[in-house]
């Protein structure tokens, strides 16, 4: 039950941190939406010839979905070197496709954490996807008409999300400390 005294989070003051240890790649990445943090936990049924006439529901497998960061297209490309771990350039600088390989012993896998943050700049919430890699990068249309800003849709899986409370033990009196550019 939500505490009356607090009014609830309002999302528009975050930021991202990637890291993929296998290659150093780390760093703040300005987005401007992040969505699809979710997690769902299959039931799974099971009943023996002595239990009443139901089915019970037990937890099962855990997965988690998909997420998906938007930010303006910019000469600072971080998402761009995640992807070429996953699919290199080289595997099409003769002209045709190779066969799909990852950098010889590198994981594309890294974490990514979302901070969220209040108004006081303190440290509401974050949320870690463990695991991570970039999946999908899609990009906005360009129209010589229009003085919109491109915009890059990057999907991620991952294989876990940690999410924690301002308010938890370890956290406490925590502040936000802005990443420096």
């Amino acid at each position: 039950m939500g505490n009356l005294n607090h009014d609830p989070a309002q999302g528009m003051f975050f930021d991202v941190f990637v890291e993929v240890p296998s290659v150093g790649l780390s760093g703040y990445l300005a987005f401007s939406k992040v969505s699809g943090l979710s997690e769902e936990t299959e039931a799974a049924e099971y009943r023996t010839g002595m239990d009443p006439p139901v089915k019970r529901q037990i937890p099962g497998l855990t997965s988690f979905g998909d997420v998906t960061f938007e930010d303006g297209l910019d000469r600072e490309d971080v998402i761009r070197q995640w992807r070429n771990l996953i699919v290199p350039k080289s595997r099409f600088d003769d002209g045709r496709i190779n066969r799909f390989h990852t950098q010889a012993g590198k994981s594309p896998k890294g974490r990514v954490t979302v901070t969220l943050v209040g108004p006081d700049s303190s440290v509401l919430h974050e949320f870690k996807l463990y695991n991570a890699w970039p999946a999908s990068v899609e990009y906005g249309d360009m129209d010589a008409s229009s003085s919109d800003v491109i915009i890059r849709s990057t999907m991620f899986k991952h294989e876990g999300l940690l999410e924690k409370s301002g308010e938890d033990a370890d956290w406490a009196g925590r502040a936000y400390n802005a990443p420096t550019t």
